[in-house]
C-alpha cells in the first residue's frame, strides 16, 4: 500500500513542475524577483558589463536576492580612478564614479602608553658667542677661548662669557679689539692669576671697541716690574662692574695713551712694598663710580703723567697720595675731581692741576683744591 502512495505523488509533481515554469516565465522577458530564489545570483553566475539598467526593471532585484559581494564594478561595466567610489546617484538613478564625502570623525581613541626618551638634541649655540665655563661650554680657561677669536671685526664683534666660577690662570688674557669680556657678576666670577704676568692685557695698536665686565680679578703673585693686573697699553676699553683685588701689591691697572673709561670699578691693592691702583701715561681717563683703596707701604690711589683724567661720584683712599700728577715741563695735565671723597696724606699736582667740584675729604670737609 505504501509504494502505491509514493508513486502516485511522484506522478503528480511532475506533472505540476511545467506549469509553474511557464507560469513564471510567462509575459516578458524580464526577470523579475518572483522568478529568483534569494541568495541564488552570485558573482560567478554574471558576465562582466551583463547587468544594466536595460535589463534590470525598477524594484525587481532586492538585497536580499543578492549575495554579498556579487555585484562588483566589473559586473557593471564601471571601473573607478585610484581614490575614487562607485556612488549611486538618487536623482539620475545610476552609479557613477565620484569622490565620497567624508563621513562623521570616530570617538577619539584612548591615548597609548608613553615611547621611550629619546637622545638629547644637540645645545643650542649663538653665532660669536664663545662660552668660559667649568663644564658644559665650549672652554675652560678664559685665556685660550678669547685666543679663538681671529676673525672679530666691526661687522663681526664677538662675546665671550664667562660662567660662575673661580679661573686659575697661568698667563695672560690678551684682548682685541671688538671683543666683550663679561663675567656672571663680580660676587660669582673670579679670574685668580697664579702668575706674575698681567691678567689681562689690551692691544694697544687698537681703538676703544673692546670692555671686560661683570667679573672680579685676584692676584696671588705680585706682578713684574711694579707692572699691572689690568694693562691698556694705548687702547680705550670700558671697564665696567670689575672688582680688582691684590694682597702683594702692585699696580690695579696701567693706562699708556688712549681714553679708557672705568665704571663702577673697585681697586682693593694692598701689601708688598708699594701699591697704586691706577697709573696713567698719556692718557685722559674717566673715573665713575670708582673706589679705590690702597692703604699699605708707599701707595697712591689716581695717578697720571701727561693725561687728563675726570674722577666723578667715586671714593679715593690711599696711604700717601690719594691723587697725583707726575707732570713734565711745558705739560699741565689737569684732573677734575667731581663730587667725589678724597682721603690721604696729601694730593700732589706737581706740574699740573687739580681741581675740585662739591669734593670733600675722609671728615666730610671741602676739598682744598687748586
Amino acid at each position: 500500500m505504501m509504494k502505491k502512495f509514493v508513486v502516485m505523488l511522484s506522478a503528480v509533481m511532475l506533472m505540476a513542475v511545467p506549469t509553474l515554469g511557464l507560469a513564471a516565465m510567462a509575459g516578458s522577458n524580464t526577470v523579475n524577483s518572483a522568478a529568483i530564489v534569494d541568495g541564488s545570483v552570485a558573482t560567478a553566475d554574471l558576465a562582466n558589463k551583463a547587468v544594466t539598467a536595460a535589463k534590470i526593471a525598477d524594484a525587481t532585484i532586492t538585497a536580499t536576492q543578492l549575495a554579498n559581494g556579487a555585484v562588483t564594478v566589473a559586473k557593471l561595466g564601471i571601473v573607478c580612478s585610484t581614490g575614487q567610489t562607485l556612488t549611486y546617484n538618487s536623482t539620475t538613478k545610476a552609479w557613477a564614479c565620484g569622490t565620497a564625502p567624508a563621513g562623521p570623525a570616530g570617538p577619539q581613541g584612548i591615548q597609548g602608553i608613553q615611547g621611550i626618551k629619546g637622545d638629547k638634541g644637540d645645545t643650542p649655540h649663538y653665532a660669536n658667542v664663545v662660552v668660559v665655563a667649568k663644564s658644559g661650554g665650549d672652554f675652560t680657561d678664559p685665556i685660550a677661548a678669547v685666543a679663538s677669536i681671529t676673525d672679530a671685526s666691526d661687522e663681526n664683534p664677538y662675546l665671550v662669557q664667562i660662567m660662575p666660577g673661580v679661573y686659575d690662570l697661568s698667563g695672560t688674557i690678551v684682548m682685541n679689539n671688538n671683543i666683550e669680556l663679561v663675567g656672571s657678576g663680580e660676587a660669582v666670577t673670579k679670574l685668580r692669576q697664579q702668575t706674575s704676568a698681567a691678567t689681562i692685557f689690551f692691544n694697544q695698536t687698537l681703538p676703544s671697541k673692546a670692555s671686560v665686565k661683570n667679573l672680579s680679578v685676584e692676584v696671588l703673585v705680585t706682578p713684574n716690574d711694579q707692572g699691572s693686573i689690568i694693562e691698556l697699553g694705548g687702547a680705550s676699553p670700558i671697564i665696567e662692574k670689575v672688582t680688582i683685588t691684590s694682597g702683594v701689591g702692585g699696580r690695579g691697572s696701567l693706562t699708556n695713551g688712549g681714553s679708557p673709561v672705568f665704571r663702577n670699578v673697585t681697586f682693593n691693592i694692598s701689601g708688598g712694598s708699594w701699591s697704586n691702583c691706577v697709573t696713567g701715561t698719556s692718557s685722559a681717563s674717566t673715573f665713575e663710580g670708582v673706589t679705590c683703596n690702597s692703604t699699605t707701604g708707599y701707595s697712591t690711589g689716581i695717578e697720571t703723567y701727561l693725561g687728563n683724567i675726570v674722577i666723578k661720584n667715586s671714593s679715593i683712599n690711599a696711604n700717601l697720595y690719594p691723587i697725583r700728577i707726575m707732570g713734565m715741563r711745558d705739560i699741565d695735565p689737569v684732573i677734575y675731581v667731581i663730587n667725589s671723597q678724597i682721603q690721604g696724606y696729601s694730593m700732589y699736582s706737581g706740574l699740573g692741576i687739580i681741581k675740585c667740584i662739591s669734593s670733600y675729604d675722609g671728615n666730610f670737609s671741602p676739598l682744598v683744591c687748586q
